[in-house]
């Protein structure tokens, strides 16, 4: 009898598959307990006079990872905690936020998958020789080497303050989208470089260069150590 609740593995779902789940309305309880728990408490999220008569919002602003989060929790409620499970299994350690003193981050390994090992073929002695201890054959066990997480350059589009700054770098690279708020556009049509000067010029700090894509681009390492803090 098939058990229902618990979702679908990937290699269960086929390619091209869409699927809705139930609506959920953001309420200002949310956004405030979200942006106190987290300590995301800029002025977008905290000043409503700001937002009105000066970055010129119309309505109150959440966080783009509160919508995040939102949406794993409808996935988790529609039924799909396995295929999540197993996503969460497969990557490399993550550090939790706080530690057990309460202070200071620690570091959760994630074991990495282990290959399958063959039976061992252990040879039976000569008849005419006496019977020996027994041994026990230890087999090596390969383990499979981390995959490197790539990360994907992006932008908390919701959170933009169409300052131009990005764009007047490089309006190839990124480009607004019809409410002025600024996205990558194509990630390829600049360096890593342009994408981590954007993260450092912007006001607000949501542009995110991710890893970079050209391994041979000029400096790159000094590039990548100053875009950390922004991944």
């Amino acid at each position: 009898m098939e058990t229902v609740g618990l979702g679908f593995c990937f290699e269960d779902l086929p390619i091209g598959r869409q699927f809705k789940t139930i609506g959920r309305t953001v309420t200002e309880p949310d956004i405030v307990n979200f942006i106190n728990t987290i300590g995301m408490t800029e002025v977008l999220f905290t000043n409503l006079d700001f937002l009105k008569n000066e970055a010129g919002f119309k309505g109150r602003l959440a966080p783009g990872s509160l919508v995040y989060c939102l949406a794993e929790g409808l996935l988790a409620n529609a039924g799909s905690s396995a295929a999540v499970a197993e996503l969460l299994a497969s990557l490399p350690s993550v550090a939790t936020p706080v530690s057990r003193n309460g202070s200071e981050p620690k570091t959760v390994a994630i074991p990495a998958p282990v290959a399958a090992v063959a039976p061992v073929a252990v040879a039976a002695p000569p008849a005419s020789a006496p019977a020996a201890a027994p041994s026990s054959a230890v087999a090596s066990t390969a383990v499979a080497d981390d995959e490197p997480l790539l990360l994907e350059a992006y932008i908390d589009s919701v959170r933009c303050t169409t300052c131009n700054e990005c764009t007047n770098l490089n309006n190839k690279m990124f480009a607004y989208n019809a409410d002025k708020q600024a996205y990558v556009k194509d990630v390829k049509a600049g360096t890593f470089q342009q994408l981590v000067i954007a993260a450092e010029r912007c006001p607000v700090s949501i542009i995110h260069p991710g890893t970079p894509l050209n391994a041979k681009e000029k400096d790159l390492a000094k590039w990548v150590k100053r875009a950390e803090k922004f991944n």
